[in-house]
């Protein structure tokens, strides 16, 4: 059955009914226009759609498509042929769409509430070396992205330490304060014994017990990685946090500004948490899905 159309003024009780319609100049589509009874105000089908009166809607796919398959935003303006400007924009609306669609995709887990998950920061920069940031994740077994979070961190590196603190002295560490928000998330989507693995970290075990009282935390001490999975997956054996470093590595796979020698690098720690939202997007809908 097809929803039931209202007037586009929220207060008017009219009725509506048709009014010819026109063809989309964007996509050639075929669109409905109404007409209230009551204030005579106009409107179409196109009218409380998330792409109203955007000009080439038949690329934001396309550009999310791009976006989640490790190629950059001047690439996909190439490969698309049009202006890195229309690109920039439609990667700002896209990761709204995805942000959305993603707590849309948690909905159901307040029904069907995890019983183990599994959680780790991988570490990146922003713009330069010197300003380093913690990406924390929520990974199912199966792989399923539950929420993320991009904080800046101080640097590990003495010297860089320092060039921080005197070129960006605004430049704190968040990550605990991140993480803990993080957990608030997640409080509906986690069965209250839920078993949360990590490694051995002493802020996950602290922050963890504050929030949730009666979890299981398993932790494991951290291994040599290996260069041929990113940097994320490790070195022979049984790898007791598998699901979550492959979801690590398959992120730097996919996003190119994750890549650890790589030209793209994010200028703002917002954009590389839209980036990250893009792709939770697909790697749920698409690449994990059963």
């Amino acid at each position: 059955m097809s929803q039931k159309l209202v007037c586009k003024n929220k207060n008017c009780p009219g009725k509506v009914h048709k009014s010819g319609h026109f063809v989309r100049y964007s996509d050639g589509a075929f669109v409905k226009r109404f007409r209230c009874s009551r204030c005579r105000l106009t409107f179409s089908q196109a009218t409380f759609s998330p792409c109203y009166r955007q000009k080439k809607r038949h690329l934001n796919y396309k550009i999310l498509l791009h976006m989640s398959s490790c190629i950059s935003q001047r690439r996909t303006a190439l490969l698309l042929n049009v202006n890195k400007n229309t690109v920039e924009k439609k990667f700002h609306f896209v990761a709204q769409f995805c942000k959305d669609k993603n707590i849309e995709f948690n909905e159901d887990y307040t029904k069907n509430k995890c019983t183990e998950v599994f959680t780790d920061e991988m570490e990146d920069r922003v713009h330069t070396k010197c300003k380093p940031v913690a990406i924390a994740l929520m990974v199912t077994p199966d792989r399923k992205i539950l929420g993320h979070t991009v904080s800046s961190i101080k640097p590990k590196n003495k010297k860089l330490r320092e060039i921080c603190h005197k070129k960006y002295p605004e430049w704190r560490d968040h990550s605990r304060k991140n993480f803990k928000a993080l957990l608030e998330r997640m409080v509906p989507l986690f069965e209250s014994h839920v078993k949360i693995i990590s490694d051995e970290k002493p802020m996950y075990s602290q922050e963890i017990k504050k929030i949730f009282t009666h979890a299981t935390h398993e932790r494991h001490k951290s291994r040599r990685a290996t260069v041929a999975g990113q940097g994320e997956l490790k070195e022979g054996g049984f790898d007791p946090l598998f699901p979550l470093n492959h979801t690590c590595a398959m992120l730097r796979a996919n996003i190119n500004r994750l890549i650890r020698r790589s030209w793209c690098t994010s200028k703002k720690l917002e954009n590389l948490s839209k980036h990250i939202e893009i792709y939770i997007y697909f790697h749920n809908t698409v690449l994990t899905a059963k």
